[in-house]
């Protein structure tokens, strides 16, 4: 009884919190709605667990599912490792014979195991990077404990397989062509000096771009401030969730930095008729991906080709302000 009291008291007092701050529904609307909009562009279950269960099999990112990438295959050899262990435990535990130790195995593990469930819809590296790496930790457990068995050769059997790991994993230190999880840099670009900070961002301070990326991140924030001193909002229509941080000066009006129509009128309707308004009003600078997004009342006043190498599926960003004011500003 005090176990559920506690477990319903703590609901409680999230739920009461939720409803003082007026966030309830947008807690309901993104905890849950937003389930129906993400699984929209994923294919059938099936399909999905199958996509999983080759990325671990073959150490293959679902974006690239013919090109092998050594963390992949890392994190393969992690789950496997993990779930022997889970299951060696697991059995124990059914007989009452498990230990002490072996509990807090079972639970380290179950940890490493609940990591992967969130690449059970996209296997990929960056999702894996969190309680999945722990896992680290139980492989080279196991390592050891396999090196045991071969007495004098107990420091070449384990020492050996870790240099070679950290050699193999070496490889995505100098930017390999698939290492990367957003920008795949060639490693010619990286020595080669090719790769220059682009200048006047303060949000891309530290990053490095090729030219062709360096520029287009340049010039866009730059027609962008050019009508800093017209407008005090900018409605971002693109998925580039860094459009709405090329400029310290803008307001903005939507929560989530990327836009997907569907996403905001499945959770953000109130933000949908903000951003009408002040389209309407000509009280915003737009950026966007489609001609079609462009309300009649604007006109483009820039038009950038998006780099290959940036992760968006549109090749275009318009820049497009009020008619009025379209040819006031010099760039």
């Amino acid at each position: 009884m005090w176990f559920h009291v506690g477990f319903l008291g703590v609901i409680g007092a999230f739920i009461l919190y939720l409803l003082t701050e007026s966030a309830f529904r947008d807690w309901i609307n993104q905890s849950f709605t937003i389930l129906g909009f993400y699984s929209s562009y994923f294919p059938s279950k099936r399909k999905i667990l199958f996509n999983f269960l080759r990325g671990l099999l073959m150490g293959t990112k679902q974006k690239f599912p013919t090109l092998q990438e050594p963390r992949i295959i890392l994190y393969s050899l992690i789950f496997y490792n993990t779930i022997v262990i889970w299951g060696i435990v697991f059995l124990k535990g059914l007989k009452n014979q498990v230990s002490e130790r072996e509990k807090l195995f079972f639970l380290y593990s179950s940890t490493v195991l609940f990591g992967y469930l969130q690449v059970l819809h996209a296997y990929e590296i960056f999702r894996l990077q969190s309680s999945s790496s722990l896992g680290i930790g139980l492989l080279i457990f196991s390592l050891d404990n396999l090196s045991t068995k071969f007495k004098q050769w107990k420091v070449v059997v384990f020492y050996v397989p870790i240099i070679c790991l950290v050699i193999y994993l070496s490889n995505t230190l100098v930017f390999a062509r698939t290492s990367g999880v957003r920008n795949p840099w060639n490693k010619d670009l990286v020595f080669g000096n090719q790769l220059k900070e682009p200048e006047n961002i303060e949000v891309l301070r530290g990053k490095f771009y090729d030219d062709r990326t360096r520029n287009y991140y340049q010039t866009l924030a730059k027609t962008i401030n050019a009508y800093s001193c017209q407008f005090e909002y900018l409605v971002n229509f693109t998925y580039n969730s860094d459009v709405p941080l090329l400029s310290e000066t803008f307001k903005t009006v939507q929560r989530c930095p990327f836009y997907d129509e569907k996403l905001s009128n499945a959770i953000f309707r109130d933000e949908q008729d903000k951003i009408a308004q002040l389209l309407a009003k000509e009280k915003a600078i737009l950026v966007a991906h489609n001609t079609a997004q462009i309300p009649q009342n604007y006109q483009i006043i820039r038009e950038l080709t998006v780099p290959p190498n940036i992760w968006f599926i549109h090749s275009i960003t318009y820049v497009a302000v009020p008619s009025r004011l379209s040819s006031r500003c010099q760039f």
